[in-house]
């Protein structure tokens, strides 16, 4: 599995399916308001620092072998430009 880290220069963030947390015993509400979703592509943005932590212990304790390839994208110079700070926030949905 290959997990994908987007970065702006300020902050980042591991995308993941939704509809693939329940095979790892997790939902929306076990993540913090700091991550965002995609309702649109079926995807969640899971804050690098608390987060993300949460699905890759998930999986490790699956024993799946994953990989993480960081994406690093400038908006416009500024990260308050990222796509990604655009979408919802999560916080116990």
């Amino acid at each position: 599995m290959k997990l994908i880290h987007h970065e702006d220069g300020a902050h980042g963030w591991v995308e993941f399916s939704v509809n693939d947390l329940s095979k790892y015993g997790l939902s929306l509400k076990d993540f913090s308001s700091y991550s965002y979703i995609d309702k649109e592509k079926d995807l969640i943005y899971l804050e690098e620092d608390c987060d993300a932590g949460i699905i890759i212990n998930a999986l490790k304790s699956k024993n799946i072998t994953f990989t993480i390839q960081s994406v690093f994208t400038k908006h416009q110079g500024q990260p308050s430009y990222n796509p990604i700070r655009r979408l919802p926030q999560l916080g116990g949905e």
